[in-house]
């Protein structure tokens, strides 16, 4: 996949976000969209490159739109989810207790930023964002909330995990 793509995805994914809709059919939203921007941060390529000095300096998203997200995001019909840090931790540690919509609304934050990179043409600091904080940050809340919604849809709208709605 290349970058345009990815900024594609993330247009996509940032649109939804700020009107995800309730009910069984937005679960089903949310679970697409989420492996949707997973999927496509998987085949971004490495986030480094010779003509970044440093981390770029990227401008933060503003709390209200970041709360505004989250609001949107609390119609779902999935909000506390049980999760568990460290999937590696054999035995597990004790599970602790995850939100869904402040997921999305880190996921938002973390396209956003790279999205208003790519779009004032910095091809390279927008990789750099997506990619890095994909391995650090919001590729962890995408993989969380996928499961969460997985197991709401499986067990309250089991036809609605094999392509319909």
């Amino acid at each position: 996949m290349t970058v345009e793509a990815f900024a594609v995805e993330a247009r996509e994914f940032c649109q939804w976000a700020r009107s995800p809709g309730s009910g069984p059919a937005s679960a089903r939203q949310a679970l697409v969209r989420l492996a949707s921007i997973y999927l496509a941060g998987l085949h971004l390529p490495p986030p480094w490159h010779p003509s970044l000095p440093s981390e770029p300096q990227v401008e933060d998203i503003a709390l209200e739109e970041k709360m505004a997200i989250y609001a949107a995001a609390s119609a779902l019909p999935v909000a506390a989810y049980s999760v568990v840090f460290d999937p590696l931790a054999v035995p597990s540690e004790v599970p602790v207790v995850g939100d869904l919509p402040d997921d999305i609304a880190d996921i938002y934050a973390d396209i956003l930023r790279g999205l208003r990179l790519y779009e004032a043409g910095s091809l390279h600091e927008a990789l750099w964002e997506w990619g890095f904080n994909f391995r650090i940050h919001w590729g962890q809340h995408a993989a969380s909330g996928i499961r969460a919604l997985h197991a709401f849809l499986a067990a309250n709208e089991p036809d609605m995990l094999s392509g319909g709605a």
